[in-house]
């Protein structure tokens, strides 16, 4: 039954991640703007933000597959693991947003 459990979660997961896929190339191509503002190309967290988006679509193409393919192998652990690799991703993405908030005052140009 557990077998069963992780499949549909598979398939819940995998729909999630493939809706969101074509938004995040969008949002790809809209985050080289990041770097408008004169010396914004020097700042780690601008960098750390720009490197979060692009990482997303790949993240989302080894989630998709990986899942089918650990769950192949009869690997569970690594099934839940690769369903949940764009989180990473996200979760970057919150984070540089919180460290230019907080260290840079919202701009995107940093000392």
């Amino acid at each position: 039954m557990e077998r069963r459990r992780i499949f549909i979660l598979i398939i819940a997961s995998n729909a999630v991640w493939a809706l969101s896929f074509l938004p995040s190339l969008v949002a790809c191509g809209m985050s080289v703007m990041l770097f408008d503002a004169p010396g914004s190309e020097d700042s780690l967290f601008t960098n750390l933000l720009f490197y979060s988006v692009i990482s997303f679509p790949p993240a989302v193409i080894f989630s998709i597959s990986g899942t089918w393919i650990f769950y192949r192998l009869g690997r569970l652990k690594g099934v839940l693991f690769m369903g949940l690799l764009p989180l990473l991703s996200i979760c970057c993405v919150a984070v540089s947003f919180g460290l230019i908030s907080f260290f840079c005052q919202g701009s995107l140009v940093c000392p």
